[in-house]
């Protein structure tokens, strides 16, 4: 085995123009973002493995799987994935499938494009980055590390692992100046 590294994955103008375009709530088209990432996350392991990408336009997975794309989207604990994924087969966008499998319907539908509206480092983050984009004025860069967050009041700068870094460097600071 050897250790996959992807950077980071770079979403289109056409694709979030269709993902914009979508008649569904933000939380919907965050989890076909996410779908649309994990999509891409497998086409790259695929040509780093096999030297070829075979068409897998599907995303099947148990609970765990089903919890992480959760997670991606960044949905609020009151959304059920499987109620986006429902809503997302009733508009076509993709096919659910027996014993967990969804065709991922959607990718064949976009054309390809060149010009680039995001570039995705934070795969955890996938949601987040759909905010930001969107002009959501709660979510940040951490002006550490760069990672996005959503803010929870105005003086937020900083995600919670870097927050609580400075405040241990002030308190540091503080206890030795005293």
């Amino acid at each position: 085995n050897k250790l996959i590294i992807i950077e980071s994955v770079k979403i289109s103008d056409k694709e979030m123009d269709y993902i914009k375009g979508l008649f569904t709530s933000d939380e919907n088209k965050k989890v076909v973002l996410a779908l649309l990432v994990k999509n891409k996350l497998e086409r790259a392991k695929q040509i780093i493995n096999n030297g070829e990408y075979k068409g897998f336009n599907y995303f099947s997975g148990n609970k765990a799987q089903y919890g992480e794309l959760h997670k991606m989207a960044n949905l609020p604990n009151k959304y059920k994935i499987n109620d986006c994924i429902y809503e997302l087969d009733e508009l076509g966008v993709v096919e659910a499938k027996m014993k967990g499998k969804i065709k991922l319907k959607f990718i064949e539908e976009i054309e390809e494009s060149d010009n680039y509206d995001l570039e995705i480092k934070q795969f955890w983050n996938t949601g987040l980055y759909f905010d930001k984009f969107n002009d959501d004025k709660k979510v940040k860069k951490c002006e550490v590390c760069g990672e996005l967050f959503r803010v929870t009041n105005n003086k937020n700068k900083y995600c919670k692992e870097c927050a609580k870094y400075i405040k241990n460097q002030q308190n540091l600071k503080y206890y030795h100046e005293n």
